[in-house]
């Protein structure tokens, strides 16, 4: 980056990019982090974005081992808050072109619904505030 100033942007796109197929997602996130609150990173909308996609993914809840569907782990309160930021930041850096970012905001109310046992039927488990009728089946143990 010191050599190639007029790159730098481009190549800490790389770098996190990089960071991301090699499955360092937190490593990715602190970079991100430390170089997103000073210019010229702080204005590019594309960062933005890939924080809040990495900060979501770094929030889920651990995959579970089919022992209960209907159990599902609480999503990390702060990191899905930071991805909301993240996103509604690249929203306001570039609203034409954040299509990625309006669409992920849309989306995390979805994602991060939980689900409750539905204790009337051993054979179903109803989302709660969510207005399909369909319900899945529980995995029976």
């Amino acid at each position: 980056m010191l050599q190639h100033k007029e790159e730098k942007e481009s190549i800490l796109l790389e770098l996190v990019l990089q960071l991301i197929y090699a499955k360092q997602y937190r490593k990715a996130l602190d970079e991100l982090q430390l170089y997103l609150s000073s210019p010229p990173f702080d204005d590019n909308a594309t960062l933005h974005v890939y924080a809040g996609l990495v900060s979501l993914y770094l929030a889920q809840p651990p995959p579970t081992n089919g022992e209960d569907f209907a159990v599902h782990p609480k999503w990390n309160e702060n990191g899905v808050q930071e991805a909301i930021k993240y996103f509604e930041k690249a929203k306001t850096l570039d609203p034409e072109h954040s299509i990625v970012a309006s669409a992920w905001l849309e989306k995390i109310p979805t994602l991060t619904q939980r689900q409750v046992r539905n204790d009337d039927t051993d054979e179903e488990v109803e989302p709660v505030n969510n207005k399909s009728t369909r319900k899945a089946k529980r995995v029976r143990v």
